[in-house]
């Protein structure tokens, strides 16, 4: 029984995971987001636009890391981020203040959730949580449910378990906030295009 709960006990920091973390903007026309979330089966990607995107990709949706232990690095940095937030809502809480109540969020403004924490541009963290997050991007991810608009913005193809499901013909006067680029896109239940 020792023995069986021993292992049990040491096993158990294996299986935790990190918090989600999410590179957010709301709009009028509704949020953008980029988050990353670590789970049982390696980690994954929503993306609600592309706004955040440090590369061209026009994915929305659901992906998965092809590779998922290329994310060790980022894993590290996030942990360690995680604890200087953990350490500062420790603080604050023994004075009585809150990590949250502290800041001051303009409408509209990008942010990064980690976990419940917002962490505002004006943070010292929120440089390097950005660049943990572009690092994210520029790792090799699949589609497993969700939209693909073709580099030659010819059709919107959807996807689910990783896929491709149907194709549709993308259609800018349609779709577009604007006829001519730069324009907000929307792609159905996904999310939306910035395209230039």
């Amino acid at each position: 029984m020792r023995i069986t709960l021993l292992l049990f006990l040491t096993a158990l920091p294996a299986l935790a995971t990190l918090p989600r973390v999410s590179w957010e903007r709301e709009t009028k026309e509704g949020v953008d987001r980029l988050a990353v979330e670590q789970d049982e089966a390696g980690w994954r990607v929503e993306k609600t636009s592309n706004y955040f995107d440090q590369q061209n990709d026009l994915r929305l949706g659901k992906l998965r890391a092809a590779n998922p232990s290329a994310w060790s690095e980022i894993e590290a940095e996030l942990a360690a981020v995680i604890e200087l937030l953990r350490g500062a809502d420790r603080r604050l809480a023994s004075v009585g203040k809150d990590f949250n109540a502290l800041n001051h969020h303009t409408p509209h403004e990008p942010h990064i959730m980690v976990g419940g924490w917002k962490v505002l541009p004006s943070s010292t963290l929120y440089p390097r949580l950005a660049a943990v997050l572009a690092r994210a991007q520029a790792l090799p991810l699949q589609l497993e449910e969700g939209v693909n608009l073709e580099a030659n913005r010819k059709h919107y193809i959807f996807f689910k378990d990783g896929k491709e499901i149907s194709r549709e013909v993308f259609n800018a006067r349609f779709f577009c906030a604007d006829a001519r680029f730069p324009t907000r896109c929307l792609a159905r239940q996904w999310g939306a295009f910035y395209l230039e």
